[in-house]
């Protein structure tokens, strides 16, 4: 089929959210609510606040070293430039290892919590 003007078409748009994604976010959200539910109530701001702040930490440290492995497998590249391709950085693989520590962070401290109330109250 012809053209008008010649060109290839746009290659296909990366889906918005892949299953994976979806079903870590809503997995993280349910188990953060759980864990945050059946914690202290005086405890649970600044957990909440140390949640948040250890998803971004961790996004900044796996990007910023994603990056330099990016950077240093550039044995064969232009003039120092590195190209990227399309769908060649896993935008969700970030979001997912920054989940997966923001609940490790809340389920250990749950249950250094847990095991001191459990102490307290033998």
């Amino acid at each position: 089929m012809r053209r008008t003007n010649g060109s290839e078409p746009p290659p296909a748009a990366k889906p918005l959210a892949r299953y994976r994604f979806v079903v870590s976010f809503g997995l993280f959200c349910v188990l953060s609510f759980l864990l945050l539910k059946y914690s202290s109530q005086e405890k649970r701001l600044k957990r909440v606040a140390l949640t948040i702040l250890f998803f971004f930490g961790m996004t900044i440290l796996t990007t910023a070293l994603d990056s330099k492995r990016l950077i240093l497998e550039c044995t064969a590249c232009d003039d120092g430039i590195r190209k990227l391709t399309y769908n060649e950085i896993s935008y969700d693989r970030y979001f997912q290892i920054s989940l997966v520590v923001s609940i490790l962070y809340l389920f250990i401290s749950y249950l250094i919590e847990y095991n001191r109330q459990r102490k307290t109250d033998s």
